[in-house]
């Protein structure tokens, strides 16, 4: 981040600030390997069997956060023994995540 600038007159180096245009990145970072934009793929390939309809976060008082992830109704039946597991493997990324099905009304 410095570059050494050696004064004639003295042995002592100085440092000067570089430029913002030599700092940081070159390129912008695609929005496809965003860490938001990963996670949400990650997200989808856990629960490949169906399909996610609806995503809330839950933010507490104490300023933690739970996603809500709403899967397909159709599925409950065959995916509704695996909800735990989903939860465990999400939560390894460091995330609290509930996955549920939506309630249909009866009319």
């Amino acid at each position: 981040m410095f570059d050494i600038v050696e004064d004639d007159e003295d042995d002592d180096p100085q440092y000067s600030h570089l430029h913002p245009q030599q700092c940081g990145r070159k390129q912008k970072q695609p929005l496809s390997q965003t860490l938001t934009n990963v996670h949400e793929r990650i997200l989808e390939d856990l629960v490949f069997l169906t399909e996610i309809v609806g995503k809330r976060t839950c933010v507490a008082i104490d300023g933690t956060k739970l996603l809500k992830v709403l899967l397909d109704f159709k599925d409950e039946t065959s995916l509704e023994y695996k909800l735990d597991s989903f939860s465990s493997v999400y939560r390894l990324m460091g995330k609290d995540v509930v996955f549920e099905f939506p309630v249909v009304a009866q009319e």
